[in-house]
């Protein structure tokens, strides 16, 4: 019981050397994995960007339509 005791500092700090080194390790690696979620998220949100733009000056458009057609 007494060698744990005095290992268990050892085993800590390779705990937390193994946590340090893993993450940005995996990362690398399914990095172009990521890559590609996130430039189909960031597609999915310029799109969904684009369409309330157009909703939000629909209504503008759709009166000047309407001025337009009682101008001629």
């Amino acid at each position: 019981m007494d060698e744990f005791i005095q290992t268990t500092p050892r085993i800590i700090l390779a705990i937390i050397i193994a946590i340090v080194i893993s993450k940005p390790l995996e990362i690398k690696i399914f990095e172009k994995e990521i890559n590609t979620v996130l430039l189909k998220e960031k597609n999915e949100m310029a799109v969904a960007n684009k369409k309330q733009v157009a909703n939000y000056f629909q209504s503008d458009l759709d009166k000047n339509k309407a001025d337009i057609k009682e101008d001629k």
